[in-house]
């Protein structure tokens, strides 16, 4: 008799642990898990449903300080957010930027259109929620101390 009432204790357990699945319906849009009824995010994600790409922040209009070694100039530069990779920004006509850590971006190595010629670049950067600043030049010459290089720096603000 004892192990009938353990077995239906058992099974009532099980049911109830069942029907309380608080994650059942909840899969965080696959870029994140759930834990206890609510979305642990992934790296990069956010949002109650983890559907909320970090780089969404950086998304704008920016003032830009350019500078190609000394030849200073005033711009404005619109930064996009890349729509399937979620710690990548770019600009229409520049390079694309990676998210690398909570202050720091990369510039991968690309293909990169300068004055009718096709270079090969690369560079780095950092940010805060306002403010991006970043350089890169020709992989050859990137991390040269010679005259006879260009390096593009950026320094960014948000106007938007």
């Amino acid at each position: 008799m004892k192990t009938g009432h353990y077995l239906i204790f058992l099974i009532s357990s099980i049911i109830t642990v069942g029907c309380n699945n608080l994650c059942k319906d909840n899969d965080c849009n696959d870029t994140g898990y759930c834990y206890d009824g609510a979305c642990i995010c992934d790296k990069w994600y956010s949002g109650e449903d983890c559907s909320l790409q970090f780089n969404r922040h950086y998304e704008g209009e920016y003032r830009a300080e350019v500078d190609a070694q000394a030849l200073l100039t005033m711009d404005s530069l619109r930064i996009l957010a890349h729509h399937s990779i979620p710690n990548r920004i770019y600009t229409l006509n520049g390079p694309y930027m990676d998210f690398v850590t909570d202050s720091t971006l990369i510039i991968p190595e690309q293909d990169f259109l300068i004055d009718s010629n096709w270079i090969l670049i690369r560079g780095s950067g950092k940010f805060d929620p306002n403010h991006l600043q970043y350089s890169f030049g020709e992989v050859d010459s990137y991390d040269a101390t010679d005259d006879a290089s260009i390096i593009y720096t950026f320094n960014c603000k948000n106007i938007d």
